[in-house]
């Protein structure tokens, strides 16, 4: 029997986009399209078909997990989902599983990162935790003002790299990392860079509601408060709300990642809106 799970083409794309409003539902048609146009000739996109139609999906990112001096090809999958009226009938994990099979057979580290709720569902499917933060949320104290300036893709990744070499953390492309600021940008969003005692940090950041939320950076806690209250004033924000890495010191700890096929731990993974 034929395998109804196969990789998307773009005459694909119309059905992709109806299954993803369907199952992001605060995602605008205007992102979903911009989406795929960034995207979809640079990723992988497997669906599971009925009925003559694309009604489940993954998409899948290249990554490199660095752990030490050794670098792992892997898979990043991200925005998987199925049609309403076709859940509860395996279709997902039919995906999945060939996804799964795909990432053992070209020996590439499988991971993602799920929404919470969905966290017991990859377990069913042999994924562990991999990777944790904390996310932490203060009011900024008034402190002397500090300069950002607008970093590009390639610097931001120069930087990233430069910070988190010394431990094991997911590596991605200058391409990848470009559409993250792109999409950051989207979101009205700001990719900047400041100096502190003369050394240069980097941070990813956007507005939401009432408050900044921090996706990405290489300061400590106490630096991100320290360069806090400038921040608020670029985005005219009170609050702000940071994913840090598990050796923060504070903040409510919740899983950042489920892996696969690894023993790998503690890896450093955010980037990506979540």
């Amino acid at each position: 029997m034929e395998n109804p799970v196969r990789l998307a083409s773009k005459p694909d794309i119309p059905a992709l986009c109806e299954i993803w409003k369907s199952c992001f539902i605060n995602d605008s048609e205007e992102y979903i399209e911009y989406f795929y146009k960034e995207n979809f000739d640079s990723i992988k996109t497997y669906i599971y078909c009925a009925d003559g139609r694309p009604v489940s999906m993954v998409h899948i990112f290249d990554a490199v997990i660095n752990d030490g001096n050794i670098s792992h090809k892997a898979m990043y999958a991200y925005a998987g989902g199925t049609l309403p009226g076709y859940r509860h009938n395996g279709y997902f994990e039919a995906v999945m599983r060939h996804v799964q099979n795909t990432a053992v057979s070209g020996r590439e580290i499988l991971f993602f990162k799920p929404a919470p709720h969905l966290i017991s569902y990859y377990q069913f499917l042999g994924c562990v935790n991999g990777s944790f933060f904390r996310i932490v949320t203060f009011s900024p104290e008034e402190k002397q003002p500090y300069i950002f300036t607008d970093i590009s893709d390639i610097e931001y990744n120069r930087l990233r790299d430069s910070a988190f070499s010394g431990t094991a953390y997911v590596k991605w492309s200058d391409d990848y990392i470009r559409w993250c600021i792109d999409e950051n940008a989207f979101f009205s969003g700001r990719t900047l860079k400041t100096a502190i005692n003369g050394k240069e940090h980097f941070i990813l950041l956007y507005p939401e509601d009432d408050m900044l939320v921090v996706n990405e950076t290489d300061m400590s806690l106490s630096e991100l408060k320290q360069v806090g209250s400038s921040l608020c004033k670029l985005f005219d924000k009170k609050q702000i709300k940071a994913y840090m890495p598990d050796s923060c010191e504070e903040g409510e700890e919740t899983i950042s990642s489920l892996i696969y096929n690894s023993e790998l731990r503690n890896y450093y993974t955010n980037l990506i809106l979540i």
